[in-house]
């Protein structure tokens, strides 16, 4: 079996298969989302990052894909089917470099998400859209690229929607 054709995610399956052929520790992970930023700074140098065409280069970066799945896949309702009747289990590294081929000859598209209506507390139901576990990753990707952009021109004292910060985070600043 070659390196590209091992099953890399999903229940069970190591995202970078380890010597053990176990989940990777802790300090792994750290290190992997390390590279990964380094890696994005790396094309950064010398390219006017708030252009469109600098940000959609960066969603070249295989690593990119590995650190994404890792932040969507044990959230609660992930497994759930897409559109396509997909789910984020089975991810591999063949998956990854198909998606990062379509987005090069710019043929990759989002799928319609599938509308499902969930019940609400007072009886009432509300819709609710699941993208397909290929968007899903797609947009996680999008999102740690936007949040490195813009998160150093936000102020300190903004909390709302940005990584490592909430209300909880705002309260003790108020608190201060």
């Amino acid at each position: 079996m070659k390196q590209n054709d091992v099953k890399v995610l999903g229940y069970g399956h190591s995202v970078v298969p380890n010597r053990e052929g176990g989940e990777p520790s802790q300090e792994h992970r750290i290190a992997a989302d390390r590279n990964v930023r380094n890696e994005m700074n790396a094309t950064r140098e010398g390219d006017n990052v708030n252009t469109p065409e600098a940000c959609y280069n960066e969603m070249f970066i295989e690593q990119a894909y590995e650190k994404a799945y890792y932040e969507i896949k044990s959230k609660p309702g992930n497994m759930t089917k897409g559109a396509d009747n997909s789910t984020l289990d089975g991810f591999s590294k063949k998956k990854i470099n198909n998606i990062i081929q379509r987005l090069k000859t710019r043929e990759f598209q989002f799928k319609p998400s599938r509308r499902v209506f969930i019940p609400k507390a007072n009886g009432k139901m509300r819709p609710l859209g699941i993208p397909s576990p290929d968007d899903k990753i797609v947009q996680n990707v999008y999102q740690g690229i936007l949040e490195r952009v813009y998160e150093r021109d936000f102020l300190t004292s903004s909390h709302g929607f940005r990584p490592n910060r909430s209300c909880h985070t705002a309260l003790m600043e108020v608190r201060k």
